[in-house]
């Protein structure tokens, strides 16, 4: 009976930890086989965002009120356009903290949306969650995926009314945008890093697509 006891055995280890990592915002990186754990930034931002409402709406107001001559003819006196240009700019001023650990790993600290903004910092996946969550709770219907590269992350959504002279990356062999959310430069949507350039182009991307549940809790 050893090998079906090891193999009993295995088996609740596996479904032990998946449960652990649900219980507390993780996923395996490169799907079920991977050994890579990362926070579930589309999970962690579709539950944040119903908190982060009112923040938003306040930020796409003074955007909206704001916005210069020559933003309103770039995007066409769109608005989504518009909001989306102005929460990326907020975003990328909120300075950059590569979040090391102790022994000075990086990339491995996380900070939730409401934390990126109490505490004013965050890294690359951090900030662009906030992002995705301060989007969503403007435009549900707006499509967005979080996209990896080597020790980078960064969002892509897809508009409507577009400057025209944008990037794109391809998602589900549809179009995307970047949207650089690590700063301090103002990179506009479309611009891509010169690091995430060298990744899109060789197709060396991940890529995780938002999708809308019922969920409404935030997690601790």
């Amino acid at each position: 009976m050893l090998p079906q006891i090891k193999s009993w055995l295995a088996q609740q280890q596996e479904t032990l930890f998946m449960a652990y990592l649900d219980q507390h915002y993780y996923k395996r990186h490169d799907g079920n086989n991977g050994h890579l754990i990362r926070p579930d930034h589309v999970r962690i931002a579709t539950d944040s965002s119903p908190e982060l409402q009112e923040t938003a709406q306040a930020l796409q107001r003074m955007i909206l009120s704001s916005a210069s001559e020559e933003q309103k003819q770039r995007y066409q006196n769109d608005e989504k356009s518009l909001v989306v240009a102005g929460l990326l700019n907020f975003v990328q001023s909120i300075p950059y903290d590569p979040l090391e650990t102790a022994n000075g790993q990086r990339g491995v600290g996380f900070l939730m949306p409401e934390q990126v903004l109490a505490q004013n910092r965050g890294d690359c996946d951090s900030k662009s969650t906030l992002l995705m969550s301060l989007l969503m709770a403007l435009y549900p219907d707006l499509p967005q995926a979080i996209v990896y590269v080597p020790d980078h992350a960064f969002l892509a959504i897809t508009l409507s009314r577009r400057a025209g002279n944008e990037e794109t990356i391809s998602i589900d062999g549809q179009p995307f945008i970047p949207l650089e959310v690590v700063g301090p430069a103002e990179i506009p949507p479309g611009i891509a890093g010169d690091k995430s350039q060298l990744y899109i182009r060789n197709n060396q991307y991940q890529y995780e697509r938002v999708q809308l549940t019922t969920t409404n809790s935030t997690p601790n």
